[in-house]
């Protein structure tokens, strides 16, 4: 392989940290092949203290103010800010463009279309003769602790409940929830990101016995949360894709536009009990009476069955295959 691997994305307090988590994983990938990506991230002081903590190349720039100076290079793009045009110019400059696409947001100029999400075999791209796409459960993306995991244990009877809200909580769900749930007799696992804006209400909960924080956790520790985790209440983001390929039950809170599609295919297939959007007056009630459907067994076990049979992890390894494979032919 002759050309340097550049990954270009975006995160910070604002949007979160999912796109850089998610570059991540394909940066390991890439690894595999003994190949060290540098990776871009048009981000804040939150993006950084992140990045600092991982053991990767980068840099805190805006990438969309320099495409005309990229080039001759293998390009990852996981973004929702870049213009249809920045794919193109990007293109001209002979670089190979590979785009990772979570709602065909626009017509993409590029030699590989990801659409890393559990719905992207339907979703309506206007596919060009000259592109690549790779699309639904097969491509969806990891981080490398998620590759290969353990094989969970359903219990008898609800013991843990893992709470998570990504690494921004962005509509403050957390004390919400805890304040709907802390009279329930389970034991309720929290996870409390860096980028969270408020955290002012830690101190009232730390008085339950039965609430454990956890603060700015890494994938291993996820992990390990998840498979001790009876049940989970969860965003509809990535975190979904992590928890079907544990197996937890989950119970979905959609808090972004963006996690609608994420949350109608997950439920129509049979993974998640959707409680709504963060908005919706019913949201408390919903989460209520789903844990107690969840309390049976069997219901656990189905839908822990259906969730590490839609996804097995090696979507990070796939792209990345493609790629290699895309870049030699043309070399030959």
């Amino acid at each position: 392989m002759t050309r340097e691997v550049i990954i270009l994305t975006e995160g910070g307090a604002k949007i979160g940290l999912g796109h850089i988590t998610r570059c991540l994983a394909l940066y390991e990938a890439f690894k595999e092949y003994d190949l060290e990506p540098t990776l871009i991230v048009s981000g804040d002081t939150k993006a950084e203290e992140f990045l600092q903590r991982q053991k990767v190349q980068y840099k805190i720039e805006n990438w969309l103010e320099k495409v005309n100076s990229i080039r001759d290079s293998i390009l990852i793009i996981d973004s929702y800010l870049a213009p249809a045009g920045v794919y193109s110019t990007l293109r001209k400059n002979k670089n190979i463009v590979v785009a990772i696409d979570d709602y065909n947001r626009v017509q993409y100029d590029a030699h590989i279309v990801v659409s890393p999400t559990i719905y992207g075999e339907f979703l309506d791209y206007k596919k060009l003769p000259d592109t690549i796409y790779l699309l639904g459960p097969r491509y969806i993306i990891l981080r490398k602790e998620f590759w290969d995991v353990p094989t969970k244990k359903i219990n008898n009877d609800i013991k843990n409940v893992m709470i998570t809200f990504g690494g921004d909580d962005l509509r403050n769900l957390t004390p919400r929830v805890l304040n709907l749930l802390k009279d329930i007799p389970y034991t309720f696992h929290v996870v409390i990101g860096r980028a969270f804006n408020d955290t002012s209400y830690i101190p009232k909960y730390r008085k339950y016995p039965n609430i454990k924080f956890y603060f700015d956790l890494g994938a291993k520790e996820i992990l390990r949360l998840m498979l001790i985790s009876d049940v989970a209440i969860s965003g509809c983001g990535q975190t979904l894709h992590e928890l079907a390929k544990v197996g937890v039950p989950t119970i979905g809170v959609v808090v972004a536009e963006n996690q609608k599609l994420n949350a109608r295919y997950f439920q129509k297939l049979g993974f998640i009990m959707y409680a709504g959007k963060y908005n919706e007056s019913s949201l408390d009630r919903n989460i209520l009476k789903m844990l107690e459907i969840l309390s049976d067994y069997n219901e656990r076990k189905h839908r822990s069955e259906i969730g590490r049979k839609l996804i097995d992890g090696l979507g990070a390894r796939r792209i990345v295959s493609e790629v290699v494979t895309y870049e030699n032919s043309l070399n030959k």
